[in-house]
């Protein structure tokens, strides 16, 4: 699924031109432009633990939620062209998870080569 112009809510449409928006897997980019200060874009992205944004720069951005947990931005009104991207990084909980059920599916591979398989139970 893409995201497009209309799908994000933008605080003030006056003030704020999209240039651009992209999104492959779990990363979405936003190119704007805005003229205003204290403007706002929200994407329509659940603001799930993990999600971070940042600048055109890789400084990290605030990311705050709206009323339904939408990521919600702060823009830059100084009129010039940046960039917004937002991407779904894994925490520590997340990595041990996975290695726990990685340990898990090998461990009942083994089990199953090791001792045949039953079909009788």
């Amino acid at each position: 699924a893409s995201i497009t112009v209309h799908d994000v809510i933008l605080s003030d449409v006056n003030s704020t031109t999209i240039i651009d928006t992209t999104k492959k897997g779990t990363t979405t980019m936003f190119a704007y432009t805005c003229t205003s200060d204290e403007q706002t874009v929200v994407f329509p992205i659940i603001n799930y633990y993990g999600y971070k944004a940042y600048d055109e720069n890789g400084t990290a951005l605030t990311i705050t939620s709206d009323k339904t947990n939408s990521i919600k931005v702060d823009l830059i009104g100084d009129g010039q062209e940046h960039s917004i991207i937002i991407k779904l990084k894994g925490s520590l909980l997340f990595t041990i998870g996975n290695i726990i059920s990685l340990l898990t599916l090998i461990g009942l591979i083994l089990r199953v080569y090791r001792k045949g398989y039953d079909r009788t139970s």
